[in-house]
């Protein structure tokens, strides 16, 4: 089952028609684990209990998240295109939610980061089959029977000449977060599970394709993994911070000698976001507090509903109120591993480190939280650790209180009594 929802997020693109509807391994895994969501809790929920603050934040933001949608959807009955992405963004909450339920021991939790990292494999595969190739694999199957946006769709992105690496992605940003991802959890599995060689290997390739992507979110989410390393991981600070100036040396050089025309210097590109940053502000300022909805930042020339940053796309669309949901929901997990900093697992503190400052930086850069499938496996990871007790260091004394210390879903069996 885990191996298969690797395979699912890893598989982004490869999604068919069936009956009208889309159809993809990632979603089918999904309503599974949803089902078996909703049993766990109804067999569960009468037991006696008690609540860590994390989990108690998810179970309020997460309705309000969905009620904020809600209020929108209804709003963009003349633009039914900009429904779509709203759906996919809740059917993707359910998917995060389902995972926490499902991730309640460190067995799973560990089953689940190796079967998302191996079926990465596959994702390198296309990624360069495409890249010689000029096509991923199987693509008359997505012309033929995929959905209508697969049908439509270039999968080969071709910039100044230069192929961009997608994998089984169409978008080389969507994909150099992903590798970002992959590199992250393949070098925290080798230190912190004794995993094998390999999973080395594997995040060397994947950095190397992160450059391949010509990605700038990535390459500014990497940098920022990396310094998260050196200050929380690394045994050698020094030769860390050196290496670093020596390739930002050599960054500074490339700018010099005028390499501003190559796609990772493109400064027209990015100027060109400022007319999105500028709809999308003037669309905050008119509506401060509950924002515009999306179609206070549609762009009728693309079609998207995007300001080209997380932040100000939730601040124009549903104003400081809906954005403080957001943010409540998305960085609980990176605000409770600083809240019981010393209580948690040093592994566990510095994999939420990892994750979630590379995504707060990212999210500068490109918008990308309603939509990306496999940021909401980066999600249930994040409320997996702060939620479960395998998190936790073990008390002196046993532990505390008697409590259960997580959701009830992390019940094992036996008469759990409160302190």
């Amino acid at each position: 089952m885990l191996l298969a929802l690797g395979l699912g997020f890893a598989l982004y693109v490869y999604r068919f028609q069936l009956f009208g509807i889309n159809i993809s391994v990632l979603r089918v895994v999904a309503l599974i684990l949803a089902a078996r969501a909703v049993i766990v809790v109804a067999m569960r929920i009468f037991r006696e209990w008690r609540m860590r603050w994390p989990a108690a934040v998810l179970l309020v933001t997460v309705p309000l998240v969905f009620a904020i949608n809600a209020i929108d959807y209804g709003s963009l009955s003349e633009f039914p295109s900009l429904r779509v992405p709203i759906g996919a963004h809740l059917f993707n909450m359910v998917t995060a939610l389902a995972i926490i339920v499902y991730l309640d021991n460190e067995r799973k939790f560990t089953l689940a980061l190796k079967g998302y990292v191996l079926a990465s494999a596959l994702g390198l595969w296309i990624a360069y089959y495409a890249y010689f190739f000029g096509e991923i694999p199987f693509v008359f199957l997505l012309r033929e029977y995929g959905s209508s946006l697969s049908q439509s769709l270039d999968y080969l992105n071709v910039n100044g000449g230069i192929i961009r690496l997608t994998g089984a992605f169409f978008d080389p940003n969507f994909y150099g977060i992903y590798l970002l991802s992959i590199a992250i959890f393949s070098l925290w599995l080798r230190k912190y599970r004794a995993g094998s060689r390999w999973y080395v290997l594997l995040a060397v390739v994947s950095v190397f394709s992160i450059l391949m992507t010509a990605s700038r979110t990535a390459m500014a989410g990497l940098i920022s993994a990396y310094l998260v390393y050196i200050f929380c991981m690394s045994t050698n600070k020094m030769m860390h911070i050196k290496l670093l100036a020596v390739i930002s040396l050599c960054l500074v050089t490339v700018i010099i000698f005028n390499a501003s025309s190559s796609r990772v210097f493109d400064f027209a590109s990015v100027a060109d976001r400022f007319h999105f940053y500028e709809t999308a502000w003037k669309a905050f300022q008119a509506n401060v507090f509950v924002g515009g909805g999306s179609i206070s930042v549609l762009d009728l020339a693309s079609g998207v509903a995007t300001a080209h940053m997380v932040y100000l796309s939730l601040l124009a669309k549903y104003g400081l109120l809906g954005t403080g949901i957001y943010l409540i929901f998305v960085f609980c997990p990176l605000i409770s591993i600083y809240v019981f900093w010393n209580e948690t697992k040093e592994s566990y503190r510095n994999l939420v480190l990892l994750i979630f400052i590379p995504l707060a930086v990212m999210y500068l850069s490109y918008d990308f939280l309603s939509f990306l499938e496999f940021e909401y496996f980066l999600f249930a990871i994040g409320y997996a650790v702060v939620v479960y007790r395998f998190a936790l260091k073990p008390e002196p004394t046993g532990e505390r209180d008697g409590a259960v210390s997580g959701l009830p879903l992390n019940y094992d069996g036996g008469s759990v009594k409160p302190g």
